[in-house]
């Protein structure tokens, strides 16, 4: 008997993870907001999981001038303009009224600081993925959707501008 409590109690556990990783990640969908951000991306494959884009951002330097911040966690604090949105800050605190997600500084060279990419890949159908890396060798524009919530966020779509 005790050992079908403890094998119902493991079980359980198991899949209250599992479901509180998909919930977790509906709530930043459901109430988080919509940003665009400006990509490169290339497409490799990885065995265990198929198909993604490799997403590099457009722009991966701050603006200001940041000392001691080389490979340190903190928040990268989000601007909006227009329909796009960029990184644009550093802070080691939680920032207050702003949009932000957590991230990492890479580098500092030249007086210049360089954020670590937090949207690193982008998994989609092996199709679709081939098509996508198609049309961007081809010169197309790309872009991805992001819904950010309290410092989280979900990577939702990739968008072709064609």
């Amino acid at each position: 008997m005790r050992n079908k409590i403890i094998f119902a109690v493991m079980v359980f556990f198991q899949l209250g993870v599992f479901l509180l990783m998909v919930v977790n990640k509906e709530i930043i969908i459901k109430k988080g907001n919509t940003h665009k951000f400006r990509v490169a991306p290339r497409d490799p494959y990885d065995y265990m999981r198929g198909n993604y884009l490799s997403i590099n951002l457009d722009h991966r330097e701050l603006a200001g001038d940041y000392e001691n911040v080389e490979n340190k966690n903190g928040y990268l604090i989000l601007k909006k303009d227009g329909e796009w949105s960029k990184i644009t800050e550093f802070s080691n605190g939680k920032p207050e009224n702003m949009e932000y997600i957590k991230g990492k500084i890479r580098n500092t060279y030249n007086n210049k600081t360089y954020f670590e990419n937090p949207f690193k890949r982008f998994y989609m159908e092996e199709g679709k993925a081939k098509e996508t890396e198609k049309k961007i060798a081809e010169g197309d524009r790309s872009y991805i959707v992001v819904k950010i919530y309290k410092g989280r966020y979900v990577l939702e779509s990739i968008e072709i501008e064609e």
